[in-house]
């Protein structure tokens, strides 16, 4: 029969489990729990293919929680940080030869870049 955790180390069990340590907090004004799911985040879809037994909800996107108000609108939980700055793209390095696959990834979707000064590894 599994037993309960000594209470000193519940939250260390909670935390190994993917839980928050601890339960007693008070419960956010701007948000509730999705009913489509149930606060899940899943949903059954039917199937009886394994990997295809659950799906994100499309209520909530995956959360378990939807906004009731503005404020959490944008989906945010925790407050924000001030104004975003964009991120440079990485810069493609010119003047070598890149390998012919290069151009292969990058039609699949990949980003390839070169990082100056690293030697590639040449499998023996």
């Amino acid at each position: 029969m599994p037993i309960m955790p000594e209470p000193h180390a519940l939250a260390s069990v909670r935390v190994a489990i993917g839980l928050e340590p601890g339960d007693n907090l008070p419960h956010d004004a701007y948000s509730r729990a999705c009913t489509a799911c149930d606060g899940w985040g899943k949903v059954e879809t039917g199937s009886k293919v394994t990997a295809q037994a659950t799906a994100t909800c499309f209520d909530c996107k995956g959360k378990g929680w939807v906004a009731v108000g503005d404020e959490r609108a944008s989906g945010s939980i925790t407050g924000g940080n001030g104004t975003l700055e964009a991120v440079p793209s990485p810069q493609l390095m010119t003047g070598e030869a890149e390998p012919p696959e290069a151009e292969l990834l990058r039609a699949n979707g990949f980003i390839v870049t070169k990082i100056p000064n690293i030697e590639p590894i040449i499998p023996v």
